[in-house]
């Protein structure tokens, strides 16, 4: 079980657990019941149709939370997450991206499907790392976030990771965060295809 051998297993569990406070636990759990009765084909529980079945359960995150108020989509998402029909390292990173997206408000679950992905990261898993310490005012963390995401070869920094770290260490009057940021983005981007120019980062 894939739940148990991640670190954050206990927390997220608890989390997808936790009760609807903007509507009624029966009707959130309703919505999530027709969700899976119109998104998942018949073959969804034969070993086929297993990986299909993920692509069914991605957009049932989108559309299940599109008919919550907003105070209870992340939580939506956390139960749809819990209950997927493959197991959660077939669908990495893209489920667990999707409901941090949904969950950004709330920074400790996004930095624990955060550690739950560990080394399968992409630039949108840090993107939503980012904006969720930035939401709190962190802003050495998302900064020693957006370092990591420049640090990693594998990976291609975006405006949508970087630009939003940047605007608040200036507008913070934070030069020495904003520097070191600024000197290693343009090292990447020697790197690869010349220098950075100020759209790349969206400030």
């Amino acid at each position: 079980d894939v739940w148990q051998e991640a670190p954050t297993a206990e927390r997220l569990n608890t989390l997808h657990k936790a009760p609807m406070r903007c509507m009624s636990e029966r009707h959130a759990y309703r919505i999530l019941y027709l969700a899976w009765l119109t998104l998942l084909p018949p073959s969804a529980h034969s070993s086929q149709g297993m990986r299909h079945a993920a692509s069914h359960v991605l957009t049932a995150i989108d559309r299940t939370c599109a008919m919550l108020p907003a105070c209870s989509r992340c939580e939506a998402a956390l139960k749809v997450l819990h209950s997927l029909p493959v197991p959660l390292s077939e669908v990495m990173p893209h489920a667990p991206n999707k409901v941090m997206r949904l969950c950004v408000e709330s920074r400790p679950v996004v930095e624990s499907l955060f550690t739950l992905l560990g080394g399968q990261a992409d630039e949108a898993s840090y993107a939503a790392l980012v904006q969720a310490r930035l939401g709190e005012g962190q802003l050495v963390s998302a900064c020693d976030a957006a370092l990591n995401l420049l640090a990693s070869a594998h990976l291609h920094p975006r405006s949508r990771s970087l630009g939003p770290v940047l605007r608040a260490c200036c507008t913070a009057g934070r030069e020495d965060l904003a520097q070191p940021l600024w000197h290693a983005w343009q090292l990447r981007k020697r790197d690869s295809c010349g220098r950075p120019s100020d759209q790349d980062w969206g400030a």
